[in-house]
């Protein structure tokens, strides 16, 4: 399909100063869309993927309830609101100039994240990256969303099984490759590509740059 170099970001702790999926359900719970008892939950799973010990299922089943039994219009309005209250003011500023960056290179900008496909595509677009890897959500018959994921989920080596599959859904026959991440969930890809960037990355990924001599990014927060 193409031969441009592929820029691949992932998002949470990485273009944001923060965690989407935590940030959606913690507004959810401010709007009163979801009960008060989700907050201490949803530090748990923060936790628990910081941790690298996120069993997906579990979370999903979790962080799901509001989309259960929705269609994507009836999510609509309540992601856009969410997007300008809670998701711009997170981004960082830094992160998304070296997206501009690979843009202005002409390289194929591909965000691959563990986050669920609805927020995803909502970030992507409003990130300009060229197309997006997520979660995905198991819907029922009539195009209702569930509570399920989609096996593999796009974390640990299922991000790397998501890429490899769009890459030869795709027959990209480039043979540089960039990917930018926080997190040792992330390995996989990181040790995948041809250029791993640790960026603002957590303990235990960068003593694994350290150790490979990967480039380290610490963007600045403000």
């Amino acid at each position: 399909m193409f031969q441009r170099r592929l820029a691949i970001f992932d998002l949470d702790n990485t273009i944001l100063d923060g965690d989407s999926d935590f940030g959606f359900i913690n507004y959810l719970i401010e709007e009163r869309l979801l009960p008060d008892s989700y907050l201490e939950t949803n530090k748990r799973y923060m936790e628990a993927y910081l941790n690298g010990t996120l069993q997906m299922e579990d979370w999903g089943k979790f962080s799901l309830a509001f989309y259960e039994g929705k269609r994507l219009a009836e999510i609509q309005i309540t992601m856009e609101h969410f997007f300008k209250k809670v998701f711009e003011p997170m981004i960082n500023i830094f992160a998304l100039k070296r997206i501009h960056q690979h843009h202005e290179n002409n390289d194929f900008l591909l965000l691959a994240t563990a986050t669920n496909e609805i927020i995803a595509s909502f970030a992507s677009k409003r990130l300009g990256f060229d197309d997006f890897i997520a979660t995905k959500i198991i819907k029922t018959p009539e195009d209702l969303y569930t509570n399920q994921i989609q096996f593999p989920p796009a974390f640990k080596e299922g991000k790397l099984k998501l890429v490899q599959q769009w890459i030869d859904h795709n027959a990209w026959k480039g043979n540089e490759s960039y990917f930018y991440s926080d997190s040792i969930n992330d390995l996989p890809l990181l040790d995948y590509v041809t250029h791993p960037f640790a960026t603002n990355p957590d303990d235990k990924l960068r003593e694994v740059a350290q150790d490979k001599d990967w480039e380290i990014i610490d963007f600045p927060r403000i």
